[in-house]
């Protein structure tokens, strides 16, 4: 059923440094679950060992200021060896032109951190690997500790750490990532607003081959989530891509094979479209595929796979969701 109308919400922070939090996970290195990474893209990089607990307080990593770049937009584990951490810089959304300096990597689950030298821009030329690390806009990593980052120049893998990259889908400006249990990636591009829409799944763990899998010719930016699915024929995807002609918001349950329309959210008190813009997160409930929300300003629920939406909150500048101890 609904979540309860009693439900109260906390502020946890941090709260005193600018930027939107662009990327918010919890450290696996935590067995309770409770330890919380933010990354802003303006305020640097954030913990807080106990995101429970309204006394826990943040603290700024290397004094953030000692960063080449605060533009922090994403951060991922390995999940082979979860003391390896990747954080990625450089902000491009909307008209936004804010130039990272590559990525930090900690080999001590957080304690330390370098920027991988691999990932410095040397060069302007748009489309080269060099270039394409000024802008991240996600990273993941498979259970071979293979890491993928998704760039405005294309994906990116590296194979050794971040020591040595090669690009395995060029030429178009990124949007999301995500990687199944089985290891195949998913891998989405697009700008708003224009209709250049495209989902790519690897045939592969090692991604050297890719399958077209965007299920229509309209949209922008795509957005995706993956639901809990043990491989990519029982995969469950939602995908949903903003334009201001156009937009979709579509669902898999089969690797992307095949696609459903679900429902766009709409404004709850004047049932128009909510506004797409660059603040959208979405997030499958690990024990229930058909469990999703969904913000964008509005924090939203559908308990039915997407086909209804229930429980706006209140209006605010939201950035990442993430699922917090045992949820």
């Amino acid at each position: 059923a609904a979540i309860s109308p009693n439900l109260v919400w906390y502020e946890r922070g941090p709260k005193d440094i600018g930027g939107q939090i662009k990327s918010l996970i919890v450290d696996p290195n935590d067995p309770q679950g409770k330890k919380v990474w933010a990354g802003s893209t303006n305020g640097g990089l954030w913990y807080n060992p106990d995101i429970t607990n309204v006394n826990s307080s943040w603290t700024q990593v290397n004094g953030g200021d000692s960063w080449t770049s605060l533009n922090i937009t994403t951060i991922a584990f390995n999940p082979s060896n979860p003391l390896e951490m990747f954080v990625g810089t450089g902000d491009l959304d909307f008209g936004r032109l804010n130039p990272g300096s590559g990525i930090y990597k900690s080999t001590d689950g957080g304690l330390t951190f370098n920027r991988l030298i691999s990932t410095a821009t040397t060069s302007n030329i748009l489309g080269t690997i060099s270039h394409s690390f000024q802008y991240i806009f996600k990273i993941c990593l498979n259970s071979l500790g293979h890491v993928f980052v998704n760039t405005h120049n294309g994906l990116l893998k590296s194979t050794d750490g971040g020591g040595s990259w090669v690009f395995v889908v060029t030429s178009q400006r990124g949007s999301d990532l995500e990687i199944g249990k089985d290891d195949i990636v998913y891998a989405s591009f697009g700008t708003f607003p224009s209709n250049s829409a495209k989902i790519y799944r690897s045939n592969d763990a090692l991604a050297s081959s890719w399958t077209d899998i965007t299920p229509s010719s309209n949209g922008g930016k795509v957005e995706m989530v993956l639901g809990n699915s043990l491989n990519v024929n029982s995969q469950v995807i939602y995908a949903l891509a903003q334009d201001l002609n156009g937009s979709w918001f579509k669902k898999s349950t089969n690797g992307g094979n095949t696609w459903t329309d679900v429902t766009i959210p709409r404004d709850p008190y004047n049932n128009s479209l909510i506004e797409y813009s660059q603040d959208i997160s979405m997030m499958v409930d690990p024990t229930n595929n058909d469990k999703l929300f969904f913000r964008n300003g509005y924090l939203m629920k559908s308990i039915n796979g997407g086909l209804n939406w229930s429980n706006p909150q209140y209006y605010v500048n939201l950035g990442d969701l993430c699922l917090v101890g045992n949820g």
